[in-house]
């Protein structure tokens, strides 16, 4: 069990990453069974891919503003919502 999510959002969550080619399981034949996940190729491609965008969100100190604290569409020529 992870804090937050329960069994089955978990479970939704793994097998709809395996679908998509994210994630690998593997099922260990023991008493009793016990099942292991790991990175796909494409999965840590993805991560590789993320990192630098997690280090800037670390950078600009996210998490200290809201989700909607950053304006749209200024000073960029777009139109805001």
């Amino acid at each position: 069990m992870i804090d937050g999510i329960s069994d089955r959002l978990l479970s939704q969550r793994l097998k709809e990453l395996e679908a998509a080619g994210l994630i690998e399981r593997t099922v260990i034949p023991t008493t009793p069974v016990q099942i292991r996940y790991q990175p796909a190729p494409d999965g840590r491609s993805l991560v590789d891919a993320l990192r630098p965008l997690a280090q800037w969100s670390l950078r600009r100190g996210s998490g200290t503003r809201g989700a909607g604290s950053v304006p749209v569409g200024r000073g960029s020529g777009s139109t805001s919502r």
